[in-house]
C-alpha cells in the first residue's frame, strides 16, 4: 500500500547521557515477577542524539519466574518496506522470526496476568528518533480471546502523526493452558522529514492546525460563547447544599466535634477525614488550581511551528515568560491557555477566571483543591520544599546537626505562617521517587570521606555494611525528622509524607518506611485498579488511612488531535468519566483510602510543559489531563459523570461502611 508518513517520537528535553525510543508492539508481562512476554523494537543513542534506524533491535523478552531471556533480531532494515514478525512461545522453546529469518531460545514462559497491550510507547521511552514505526497490523493466537487487530496509523494526517507515533490498545486476554502463544505482527518505517514542510502546526488558540472535530475552536467567538453556555450550566447546578465549605457530609448521621482544622477518625471501620466543622468527609480535590499563567511552553528556536505569536508586551505580556525552569535564562516561554483566558474574559480576566475556577470546583462537586495548587477559599494541599538545604547526594545529610537544624528552619518558614488556617488540608514534603533513599545513593555516601556524619553514623548502625540495611536506616531517620519536626511547628494540621509511589521506589519495603511517619499515607498512583491487591495489602498492613493525590485517565481522542498517549489513558472524555467514576467508587468502598486527587486541572500544552529549545514540536508532557482544555472550555463528558460520582462518594463509603457492620 503506498501511502505518505511523517516519523517524530514525542521528544523530551532532558540533559541524559542516552535517548532511548522503545515500541511496544505486543506486551503481558510483569517485569519484578519476571513472567509473561512483550515483543518490542527497542533503540538508544549516545549525548542526546537521535536514535537511527539502523541501530533499531527487535526484541522479544519471555519471563520464566525466575529470570528474563531475550531473543534479539536485527535485520539491516530498510524505509517504505512491510516487514513481517512472528514470535512463537512453545513449551520450552521461543522463536522469533523475521520475514522468515529465525532466532531461537530454550526457555519456558510463566504466564502473566492483567492487559495485553499493543502498539503503544511508554512515557519514559519516547525518544527522540530519525524514523517511525508504523505497525500495520498484529495477530496473537493461543489466548483467549483470539486477537485480531488493524491499526490506522498511515492514515492519519503527518503533522498528526508527527506529536504522538503510536495507536494503542488495551485489551482483556489470557493465555490458554495449552498450546503455543503465536504472535505475528506487520509494520514498515518511514524517515523523519524536516519540521519546517509541515509548519505552523499549531493554531493560534493552542490546537493542532491539522486536527479536526467537533466543537474545535475557529474564532474568539466561540470561546465566549462556550462561556456563556457553561454560565447556564453553572447555574442549573449550584453550589451542592449537603456539603460543608470544608467538603465534608452534612447527611452521614453522625458528626465529630469540630476542631476548627481537618483531622483523621475511624469509624465502623472505615477511616474518614473530619473538617474543620466536624462533619466526615470523603475528600476529592483538583490538582494544580487554578494554573492561570502556567503550564508553559518553551518557544525559543520554533517559533515557526506557531501559527500565529502574541506580543510580548501589552495585554498579552501576563503569557509569556523567561526561564521558566530557572536555568534556561535565554528561553521564552509562553501559555497559550493564558492568551484564551484573556480572550475570553477580558479586563481583569485574572480575578474572573480564579473566581470562575472557585465556582467550577464547587459546581462540580469538588471537596477543594489537591496538590500543586493555590486558591483563596479551598481548601488546598501544600508540598513543603528543602530549597537551600545542602544535599549529601539526593538528600541532606540527616545526621549533621548543623544540616538538621538548616532543614528545621527551612521548614519552619514554610509551614510556621499557616499554622493556624483552616483551609490546609495537610502537609507534605517532596514528592515521589525524589523523596525515596536508594541504594545507589548509600553507596556513592559511602565514598565520602569517612569523617562525614552520615558515613560515621551509617557505619556505626550498620557495621556489617549491609547496603539495603544503610539504606533503610538512612530513610527512617530522614522521615523520621521530617515528621517530628513538621509536628513540632505545627500540631493543628495532618502530616502525608511524600506521595510514594506504589512501585515506583526500591522495593515495597520504601511504603513501611514512611508509614510510621505521616498522619495519612499520601501516595499517587496512575492505574486502572485504583484500589490493586499490592495498595489493599500495603494498606491493611499499615493500618494507616492513606490518600491519593494524584490520578488521572488523560483522553488520547485515538490519535486525532495531538496529544500524547499517558500509560493509563481514555479514549475520549466521556471514556474518561467512567473511569474517573470506576476509580472513586472503589476508593470510597476501601475502609482506609479518605480521598483522591485528579490531575489536573487543565490540559498541557500540545508543544509541551518542559524545557528546552529547537528540539522539535514536542518537549516534555503533552497530555490531555485537563477538566478543561487549552480554550478554557470544560470537557463536559468527563465533568458530569464525575460531578455525580463526587456528590457519591461519602454516601458509597457509609454505605459501604455499614455493611461492614451488618452480621
Amino acid at each position: 500500500m503506498a501511502y505518505t508518513i511523517l516519523c517524530l517520537t514525542a521528544i523530551f528535553a532532558t540533559f541524559a547521557v542516552a535517548t532511548a525510543a522503545t515500541h511496544v508492539i505486543a506486551e503481558h508481562y510483569n517485569w519484578q515477577s519476571k513472567c509473561g512476554f512483550y515483543l518490542a523494537l527497542e533503540n538508544t543513542a549516545n549525548d542526546g542524539r537521535a536514535c537511527i534506524l539502523q541501530n533499531a533491535k527487535l526484541v522479544l523478552g519471555v519471563g520464566d519466574g525466575q529470570q528474563w531471556k531475550f531473543l534479539v533480531a536485527t535485520p539491516s532494515w530498510e524505509y517504505n518496506r512491510t516487514y513481517t514478525v512472528r514470535a512463537v512461545l512453545a513449551n520450552q522453546v521461543a522463536k522469533l522470526e523475521v520475514d522468515g529469518n529465525p532466532v531461537e531460545t530454550q526457555t519456558v514462559l510463566k504466564p502473566s496476568k492483567g492487559y495485553l497491550y499493543l502498539n503503544r510507547i511508554q512515557p519514559w521511552t519516547i525518544g527522540q528518533a530519525d524514523y517511525i514505526m508504523a505497525v500495520e497490523s498484529v495477530t496473537i493466537s493461543g489466548g483467549k480471546p483470539t486477537i485480531y487487530e488493524n491499526f490506522r496509523m498511515t492514515t492519519r494526517p503527518i503533522a498528526v502523526l508527527a506529536m504522538e507515533p503510536q495507536e494503542p490498545r488495551r485489551l482483556k486476554w489470557a493465555p490458554s493452558a495449552s498450546g503455543p502463544i503465536v504472535i505475528q505482527a506487520k509494520f514498515r518505517f518511514a524517515r523523519y522529514p524536516d519540521l519546517h514542510s509541515i509548519a505552523p502546526v499549531i493554531d493560534r488558540y493552542g490546537q493542532l492546525r491539522y486536527a479536526e472535530w467537533p466543537g474545535k475552536v475557529r474564532n474568539d467567538q466561540d470561546i465566549v460563547a462556550e462561556g456563556l453556555r457553561e454560565d447556564k450550566q453553572l447555574r442549573s447546578w449550584g453550589s451542592p447544599g449537603n456539603f460543608d465549605r470544608f467538603g465534608g457530609w452534612k447527611l452521614a448521621g453522625w458528626k465529630e466535634k469540630p476542631t476548627g482544622f481537618y483531622r483523621l477518625t475511624k469509624r465502623d471501620g472505615f477511616w474518614w477525614l473530619v473538617t474543620p466543622e466536624g462533619n466526615p468527609c470523603f475528600y476529592l480535590g483538583m490538582c494544580t488550581v487554578p494554573a492561570i499563567n502556567w503550564p508553559v511552553t518553551p518557544v525559543s528556536g520554533r517559533e515557526y511551528i506557531f501559527e500565529w505569536l502574541p506580543p510580548k508586551e501589552g495585554v498579552y505580556k501576563s503569557a509569556w515568560r523567561r526561564g521558566a525552569w530557572g536555568n534556561d535564562s535565554e528561553i521564552d516561554y509562553l501559555a497559550l491557555h493564558t492568551v484564551n483566558l484573556i480572550r475570553k474574559y477580558g479586563d481583569a480576566w485574572i480575578n474572573k477566571a480564579i473566581d470562575n475556577t472557585r465556582r467550577r470546583l464547587r459546581a462540580w462537586g469538588f471537596s477543594g483543591a489537591g496538590k500543586w495548587s493555590e486558591i483563596g477559599g479551598l481548601p488546598v494541599v501544600p508540598i513543603l520544599n528543602r530549597r537551600g538545604v545542602p544535599n549529601l547526594v539526593r538528600h541532606p545529610d540527616i545526621f549533621d546537626s548543623n544540616i538538621r537544624a538548616k532543614f528545621a528552619g527551612v521548614i519552619k518558614q514554610q509551614v510556621e505562617p499557616r499554622r493556624n488556617d483552616p483551609m490546609i488540608l495537610g502537609w507534605s514534603l517532596g514528592n515521589e521517587f525524589d523523596e525515596i533513599i536508594t541504594a545507589e545513593e548509600i553507596r556513592e555516601i559511602l565514598k565520602k570521606p569517612k569523617t562525614t556524619p552520615a558515613v560515621k553514623e551509617l557505619s556505626r548502625r550498620v557495621p556489617d555494611g549491609d547496603i539495603e540495611a544503610m539504606r533503610r536506616c538512612y530513610a527512617r531517620a530522614y522521615y523520621e525528622f521530617i515528621y517530628r519536626t513538621v509536628k513540632s511547628i505545627d500540631r493543628n494540621h495532618l502530616y502525608f509524607g511524600f506521595w510514594i509511589v506504589p512501585g515506583w521506589w526500591e522495593n515495597e519495603e520504601d511504603w513501611r518506611l514512611i508509614a510510621p511517619y505521616c498522619d495519612a499515607i499520601g501516595y499517587d498512583l496512575y492505574s486502572y485498579e485504583c484500589m490493586d491487591s499490592q495498595l489493599v495489602r500495603l494498606s491493611k498492613e499499615s493500618g494507616k488511612p492513606i490518600i491519593c493525590g494524584e490520578f488521572s485517565f488523560p483522553p488520547f481522542y485515538g490519535g486525532t488531535r495531538g496529544f500524547g498517549c499517558y500509560q493509563v489513558w481514555a479514549e475520549d472524555d466521556d471514556d474518561a468519566g467512567r473511569l474517573y467514576v470506576e476509580c472513586v467508587k472503589a476508593a470510597a468502598q476501601n475502609p482506609y483510602c479518605v480521598g483522591l486527587m485528579w490531575f489536573e486541572y487543565r490540559d498541557q500544552p500540545l508543544t509541551g510543559r518542559g524545557a528546552g529549545k529547537e528540539i522539535g514540536p514536542v518537549i516534555g508532557e503533552h497530555y490531555a489531563f485537563g477538566f478543561v482544555d487549552v480554550a478554557d472550555r470544560p470537557k463536559w463528558g468527563l465533568i458530569s459523570k464525575a460531578r455525580e460520582a463526587n456528590l457519591s462518594g461519602a454516601r458509597w463509603r457509609l454505605e459501604a461502611a455499614k455493611k461492614n457492620t451488618t452480621p
